[in-house]
This record gives structure tokens, C-alpha cells and sequence, in this order.
């Protein structure tokens, strides 16, 4: 048996007041009182516990139907005790004016912990050089929810403020808005999967695909990976795997002889002319070890442009083997680079096409 909650509004951000009403299960149960045992640094009642070094802060006692206000200055996730009890079952109310026998009685009749997770809000630019947005969601417990605006005073998961006419190109793209509405519901660990995990695959796909005669005209042996490098354990191991890749399928695309030139090499040779692959081409700049920003801007590039690749024409044939899966923020970098990088994408919605036509691929600027 425990007492529950629920909340009003559903989701709780800091800074704003909601309702909390519960719901008892134990027979006789009136009334419940609330305990603060754990808060997160920098809230009001943090503060409270740190003075009492830690023992549990009352906030709350009343009728089990009433609604306690919780205002909340700190997002993060705010731990109780809660108290069953039965208040007002004395049988004796006292002999005299003030006798203490006459004072409400209160029988604790079970406890257990109650969470409530207030929202962290997030953000993590996309797109690179002068060509930006921010993509926005909240954060509650390890779940990422949407918001609206008239119930929380923001739409999200979105992507905002772009910084270009090709950002808005991006942030309108359908491709990249189903993306992002997928990720209302979903754990952030599972949103964003394992970066090192990935990055190990695709280690083991570039490997397998650069000696793959079925696919070229010739084995790449000279951009081989550095196998100390296989598989990073660390944010600066990643950072390094991920500069290494990024240097090794640039050589590999351009026909390149471990660094010898463009061209020094032929394992590209689309109708037996060597020639490189100029389908895709780089936009994230090497990662830095620490800068985790960097790194997934960087293995989403590098996932949008090995997927380029293995279908490009400068192969005999497609290599068909599969590139490990794009978790949903990976695939919103990638999603959001691909339409940076596309010569005529399809104009945003209310955009003029020509204007988005001539900024892709004519180098104009609107002003």
C-alpha cells in the first residue's frame, strides 16, 4: 500500500506552481504528510536540508483530498517521504480547556517515497560555421516530453532559431520535423545511444569497405584505421577514432594513397576511369577531445556521408552492407547537415523556391 500523486499540470517545470493531489489506499486513511529527504543543489529546499545536514523537511500536511502547491525554483528530481495517516480518531477529548489530550491525534499508518521530477530544460546547436539552429526539448527523470505553448510556455521538442536562410531550409525540412517529434516519449539514452558503441561499428563497416572489390575497382590498402584505435573507451578516445575516420574515408573517397594526393590511387574508377568520389563531402570539423559537442556533430557527419558513399557511382556496385543504426539525435544532426548541404532542397513551406534554390546553389545571401 503507498500514497500517490499526480500532478497539475502533468509536467512540472521550474518556476511554475502545480497542484499535487493523492490518493491513499490503506482503510481509515485521511490525511497525508509530506517529508523532503533529497532535492536537487541549488534549490530552496536543498538549502533547508543542507542547514538540518540532511534530516527530512516537512512541506506538507493535510486532508488527503486537499492539493498541495508545489513551486519548485530548481529543475531535477525532488525526493519525499509520504505518511499515511488516520488524523482526528481520538476517542478522549480531554477534561479541560487546553488539556493536550484534546489535541488532534495522528496515527501513522504506512509510508513510502514519492518522486517528482521537474524539468530540465536542454540544448544542443546543429549545423556548422554560419549555418546554425538549436534543437530544444525538456527533460524529466530520464525521459524527454513534449511541452506546448499554452500549456508550458514553449513547443517542444523543436528546433529554433536558425541563424541563415539555409538553416530555416533545414529546421522546415519534413524529414528533419519527423525526426525530432519522434522524440517525445523516449528515454535520453536511448535517444541518443552509445556514441563509443557506434563509433566501434563503424570502425569494423569502413574497415570491410574500403578492400571490398565487389564495390571498387581497386582495394584500398593504404588507408587502413589505426587499430589502437578500434575502440574508444573515453571522450578523448572517441574524439581520436573519429578524427581518424573522418581522415581515412576523405584519402579512401578521393582516391588518395595514405596522403600521397588526390588521384594517387584508383579504387574508385566508375566505367574503368579512375575518378573520385565529389558526390558527399565533409562539413564537421575534426572533433575535439573535449568538446562532446564536437564528437556527435562529427559522427553524424560522418554517418551522412558514409551512407552517401556506399551508394555513390564512383562504386562498380553499391556496397550494401549496413551502416550501424542512427539513434534519433544522431539522425537530427545528420537529417539537418544533409539539407545544409543540398544544391536544390525543397523550398520550406511559405519560403519562395527560387530564393531557396539561388541560396543553395548560387551562393546568395537573403536580406
Amino acid at each position: 500500500m503507498a500514497v500517490t500523486c499526480t500532478t497539475s499540470p502533468p509536467l512540472v517545470l521550474p518556476g511554475k506552481k502545480a497542484a499535487v493531489s493523492f490518493s491513499t489506499t490503506l482503510t481509515g486513511a485521511n490525511n497525508v504528510r509530506l517529508a523532503c529527504t533529497a532535492a536537487p543543489m541549488g534549490s530552496a529546499l536543498r538549502k533547508r536540508l543542507d542547514a538540518t545536514s540532511g534530516v527530512a523537511v516537512d512541506v506538507y500536511s493535510g486532508s488527503s483530498i486537499s492539493q498541495w502547491l508545489f513551486a519548485p525554483d530548481v529543475a531535477g528530481s525532488y525526493v519525499f517521504t509520504a505518511y499515511e495517516c488516520t488524523v482526528g480518531a481520538s476517542q478522549y477529548g480531554g477534561g479541560y480547556f487546553g488539556d493536550s489530550d484534546s489535541d488532534t491525534s495522528e496515527t501513522v499508518l504506512d509510508s513510502n517515497t514519492l518522486t517528482i521530477s521537474v524539468g530540465s530544460r536542454l540544448e544542443t546547436k546543429l549545423g556548422v560555421g554560419s549555418n546554425t539552429a538549436t534543437l530544444v526539448c525538456y527533460v524529466f527523470g530520464s525521459t524527454i516530453r513534449a511541452t506546448t505553448e499554452s500549456g508550458y510556455g514553449e513547443n517542444t521538442p523543436a528546433i529554433v532559431k536558425p541563424s541563415s536562410a539555409k538553416g530555416i531550409t533545414a529546421v522546415e525540412s519534413a524529414a528533419v520535423r519527423a525526426l525530432v517529434a519522434t522524440l517525445d516519449g523516449v528515454s535520453a539514452a536511448t535517444a541518443l545511444g552509445n556514441p563509443e558503441s557506434m563509433v566501434a561499428n563503424l570502425v569494423i563497416w569502413f574497415e570491410a569497405h574500403r578492400v571490398n572489390t565487389s564495390v571498387h575497382a581497386a582495394a584500398d590498402g593504404a588507408n587502413s584505421l589505426i587499430p589502437s584505435l578500434f575502440v574508444p573507451s573515453s571522450a578523448s578516445g572517441l574524439a581520436a577514432t573519429l578524427n581518424d575516420i573522418r581522415a581515412k574515408v576523405e584519402r579512401h573517397m578521393r582516391n588518395d594513397a595514405a596522403g600521397a594526393g588526390t588521384g594517387t590511387a584508383a579504387y574508385h574508377a566508375p566505367g574503368g576511369v579512375a575518378a573520385a568520389d565529389l558526390s558527399v563531402g565533409f562539413q564537421a570539423p575534426p572533433a575535439s577531445p573535449d568538446n562532446r559537442a564536437s564528437q556527435i556533430l562529427l559522427l553524424a557527419d560522418l554517418m551522412r556521408v558514409l551512407t552517401a558513399h556506399a551508394s555513390s557511382l564512383a562504386h562498380t556496385a553499391a556496397d550494401t552492407d549496413a551502416l550501424p543504426a542512427a539513434p534519433t539525435i544522431i539522425g537530427i544532426h545528420s537529417s539537418f547537415l544533409s539539407m545544409l548541404a543540398a544544391s536544390s532542397p525543397t523550398a520550406a513551406a511559405n519560403a519562395n523556391a527560387g530564393s531557396t534554390l539561388l541560396v543553395h546553389s548560387g551562393g546568395f545571401l537573403e536580406t
